[in-house]
């Protein structure tokens, strides 16, 4: 049965993703812009994002995200995505300014909370009193699989996900651009050197810029993000996107009586 709950926190683990950078700013602020014009809309936003850790110009990777946000005409925007992780997203925005928060780590977190409070990832004595040590080791491989002391260091280990802030120029009836500021926790795995990995996330603040362009019910738009990871300028990270957006109507405010 340990076994068994190790298997499902591997599976947790995994779903969790590498990193919780700010999922698509321009279709965060398509879905409250549309969201004022109608009563109720939804966006689906697709993203390509091209992702450099240290501007070496080597070490590019390519993540493709999907996300689908709900507005309604009272400005507040939710929905959830991949990013490749899962995660949930849920903010206020107008056609100038927004402000939005994502979360992506805090069920994974409530989850190994509660599976290891009935003892499963600690070592238990002959007297089958489970002590709360720092690790859990696997008799016959000797690999640190977890490090939980106790709810709150699973909680603040696992999680990942942040806030940005988003002003936004309209140009027009089609051209937007668009800046943003934010602040996130990303959490990662290196799976190649996992039994002596000690940081499993990192802080990163930065900068982000978009100009995007509205045809009909589809929006394209070029992003680009710019942070530090623990505030330290010798880790950068360099992220170039590109987006796309529909838009589906489900309440019209013409047909509301």
């Amino acid at each position: 049965m340990r076994y068994f709950y190790l298997t499902i926190f591997a599976f947790l683990i995994a779903l969790s993703g590498c990193t919780m950078h700010p999922p698509s700013a321009s279709g965060f602020m398509e879905a409250a812009e549309q969201g004022q014009n109608d009563e109720k809309v939804r966006v689906l936003t697709a993203r390509a994002e091209k992702i450099n850790f240290s501007l070496s110009g080597d070490e590019w990777n390519i993540p493709i995200a999907l996300e689908t946000t709900t507005a309604r005409r009272s400005g507040y925007v939710g929905g959830w995505g991949l990013l490749p992780s899962p995660y949930v997203t849920f903010g206020y925005a107008d056609k100038y300014f927004g402000w939005r928060s994502w979360v992506s780590a805090i069920w994974l977190g409530i989850t190994v909370g509660a599976i290891c409070a009935t003892g499963v990832c600690f070592d238990d004595d002959d007297d089958d009193d489970y002590s709360y040590s720092a690790s859990y080791y696997d008799d016959e491989d000797d690999i640190d699989l977890v490090e939980l002391g106790s709810f709150l260091d699973a909680w603040t280990q696992l999680f990942s996900g942040g806030l940005s802030f988003i002003e936004q120029l309209p140009i027009g009836d089609y051209f937007r651009i668009g800046f943003e500021q934010y602040i996130c926790r990303n959490f990662w795995l290196n799976f190649s050197n996992f039994g002596e990995q000690e940081d499993f996330g990192n802080v990163e603040i930065g900068l982000g810029a978009y100009v995007s362009f509205r045809t009909g019910q589809h929006r394209i738009s070029l992003d680009a993000h710019y942070g530090l990871l623990d505030f330290n300028t010798h880790k950068p990270r360099l992220s170039l996107a590109l987006t796309y957006s529909n838009v589906i109507v489900y309440e019209s405010a013409s047909s509301i009586k």
